[in-house]
């Protein structure tokens, strides 16, 4: 059976990574979404809220670190596709994640 990273999304994201425009999700680097669990070529299933729908593909590139050193190596509009700028894409984040300053954070690639 395959070893799949299970990723619950709401649906405006995974309706963006359906159509190409997200191509990159990030969470807190902690419990599932840890260093040792996100990593490239494993393979991943996204599913639309709790929803049957998924898509499944793998992850390819991923990158940890603060907000700020993620946003210098990943385009922003790859993570939040309606944001005008960085600083825009932490305010959306921030609507589901608590941004906390220091906390480690992870970014993957889903290529589908």
């Amino acid at each position: 059976m395959a070893d799949y990273l299970h990723v619950v999304l709401a649906y405006k994201p995974f309706d963006a990574f359906e159509s190409g425009r997200k191509t990159f999700e990030i969470r807190k680097c902690r419990g599932n979404f840890s260093e040792n669990k996100v990593y490239e070529g494993r393979l991943v299933k996204l599913r639309r809220g709790y929803t049957p729908i998924t898509i499944s593909g793998k992850i390819g590139r991923v990158v940890t670190g603060n907000l700020e050193e993620i946003f210098e190596q990943v385009n922003h509009k790859l993570i939040a596709p309606i944001s005008l700028s960085p600083e825009h894409s932490k305010a959306i984040i921030s609507t589901y994640l608590k941004i906390e300053n220091g906390e480690k954070y992870i970014a993957f690639e889903v290529i589908h």
